[in-house]
């Protein structure tokens, strides 16, 4: 009777002690593939053939993570120079994204971490420069930042929402100054746009750099 009540004693204290063993085991992150989608704001300075000007607007993404990387699909709007004859960049680009550093324990609790993240992409610029010249050119960008990820298990249909990550980062993008139609392409200025010129030869550099800052919110299923 002893041995059995002994036996029964134990079982009781294993199954409140147990299950909270192997909760603290766990990494924060137990999916190896889910899908995300990403919106945010971007804001920062473009080039085009050696004229910067500042931009912001702003960029969604869809997304695919397997294990501590990610690849996907994105699109970003950007308002390039001052009113009145602000223009628009318009870039669609393919993204791969890698964690290179996860802090799950001792960071804002269970169900918090921090991530440590970089990036490169392939994208397409189209649009109309400030002083009304056309931009239709290739790039390549790379990126770093930080990623604050939090763990919400919520019931979504028709998957579960996994995870809320507020994502903020530094983006380098480097597209040809003397890309495609744009060799001594000769602008469509307007009759109030001021100091509109045909942009010269191609000396110089042979590459515009611009940089954005975004900062971003993304939801993983």
């Amino acid at each position: 009777m002893q041995r059995t009540r002994a036996m029964v004693l134990v079982i009781v204290c294993l199954s409140f002690t147990g299950p909270a063993l192997v909760r603290a085991e766990e990494p924060h992150s137990t999916k190896l593939v889910g899908g995300a989608v990403q919106m945010g704001s971007a804001v920062g300075f473009a080039q085009y053939r050696g004229d910067a000007t500042t931009a912001i607007g702003g960029s969604v993404a869809a997304l695919i993570r397997v294990a501590i990387a990610t690849v996907g699909a994105e699109y970003e709007y950007l308002a390039v120079g001052e009113a009145p004859t602000r223009g628009e960049l318009q870039r669609v680009g393919l993204t791969a994204s890698l964690d290179l550093l996860r802090i799950n324990r001792h960071f804002g609790g269970p169900n918090a971490a921090l991530i440590l993240w970089i990036d490169g992409s392939l994208g397409r610029e189209y649009g109309r420069w400030y002083d009304n010249r056309a931009v239709t050119r290739n790039d390549v960008a790379i990126g770093w930042g930080t990623r604050i990820e939090h763990r919400v298990s919520l019931s979504t249909r028709p998957r579960r929402l996994e995870t809320i990550s507020w994502k903020f980062g530094w983006r380098l993008v480097t597209a040809p100054r003397y890309g495609e139609n744009l060799m001594n392409a000769t602008p469509r200025c307007r009759a109030d746009t001021s100091g509109c010129s045909t942009g010269g030869g191609n000396t110089g550099p042979l590459y515009d750099v611009g940089l954005v800052v975004s900062s971003s919110l993304s939801f993983e299923w």
